[in-house]
């Protein structure tokens, strides 16, 4: 029993458990501090998953050049060159997952994806302790952050993927109140020369500023 209960600590730690495993785990968590151990150790990992990469940084002058052309709504912006390839399982493999429709294991399968490519965003001086990272493997992107501004109510975080000089919707996004990222709106991302963050009301189709994170 303990066994097959501990198999769920990736999935708690993660934000990937629910219903009456949820509620099962929980009762068990309070018991057992070997899973506690296990969850806090999931916990750390699963923070630092998209944060271990060495992302490549463009020139620059490319993250001036978007922050000056994205001065109001529907403004081009500026085209920034693809991250450089990378390829990581080590850090995926002890994660056991069951649900193939999770933000988790979306994580997990775009960073054991040899073709993943890793974007690194930095804050602007609306959030200047921000940071971030995009996992793009070519046909679909998650976005992993820390230090962003608290959301307003009914605001969610958006992604977009700039295309040439144009900003695509990629996503929003979410914080639960334990600090842990979920997708809300998921659209495919076949085509990103770089990635930026606002706050919405909703999945938009054109950026509201200020932008939160762009590239580094």
């Amino acid at each position: 029993m303990h066994d097959e209960l501990e198999t769920l600590a990736p999935l708690y730690a993660l934000g990937a458990l629910d219903g009456d495993d949820l509620s099962r785990f929980v009762a068990h968590l309070a018991q057992c501090a070997e899973c506690r151990n296990v969850v806090r150790e999931h916990e750390e990992a699963a923070q630092a998953l998209a944060f271990a990469l060495p992302p490549v940084a463009p020139r620059p002058s490319l993250r001036q050049e978007i922050a000056a052309k994205v001065v109001r709504r529907n403004k081009p912006w500026a085209p920034l060159a693809a991250a450089a390839a990378f390829v990581i399982a080590s850090l995926a493999a002890v994660i056991v997952l069951r649900r193939s429709d999770s933000y988790a294991e979306k994580v997990v399968r775009l960073l054991k994806d040899p073709e993943t490519k890793v974007v690194q965003l930095v804050g602007t001086k609306d959030a200047p302790n921000a940071r971030g990272r995009v996992l793009w493997n070519g046909k679909e992107a998650v976005f992993v952050g820390t230090g962003l501004p608290d959301l307003p109510g009914g605001k969610v975080y958006e992604l977009w993927a700039i295309v040439a000089t144009v900003p695509k919707a990629a996503g929003t996004y979410t914080v639960d109140s334990r600090g842990r990222w979920k997708e809300k709106d998921v659209l495919p991302v076949p085509a990103a020369d770089a990635f930026a963050i606002t706050i919405e009301s909703g999945l938009r189709e054109a950026p509201t500023p200020p932008i939160y994170l762009l590239p580094n």
